[in-house]
């Protein structure tokens, strides 16, 4: 789990990584930013601040995640760091009423 903060040391968001040693590779999930603090280029620092402990401490090959297509803020965001698409399902979680499709991006080591 990793925190981010701001530059005088106020939490600004939160997000995890899981490491697969099979494959060596890393999954972000449970990414939150502050609602206040969102649009500010926040999430694109804590998520590049992971990618270099993935790549670099870690050591991991690959580092994927996902986000609903209802969310195209953090899909943005996620771009932004580097990742690409890699699949979409278009109806990959339902609630409700509702069909969220999903993206899984991807990031690779050297890229």
């Amino acid at each position: 789990a990793f925190a981010y903060t701001d530059d005088v040391g106020l939490p600004v968001g939160f997000c995890c990584l899981s490491i697969n040693e099979q494959d060596n590779s890393g999954f972000v999930k449970f990414v939150v930013v502050d609602s206040t603090k969102r649009g500010k280029g926040y999430g694109t620092r804590m998520i590049s601040k992971l990618l270099q402990y993935a790549f670099v401490i870690a050591e991991v090959d690959t580092v994927r995640i996902s986000v609903f297509d209802t969310n195209p803020g953090a899909k943005r965001c996620y771009e932004n760091a580097g990742f690409t698409v890699q699949q979409y399902m278009p109806e990959a979680f339902s609630f409700k009423d509702e069909k969220w499709g999903r993206y899984i991006l991807i990031k690779e080591k050297n890229q």
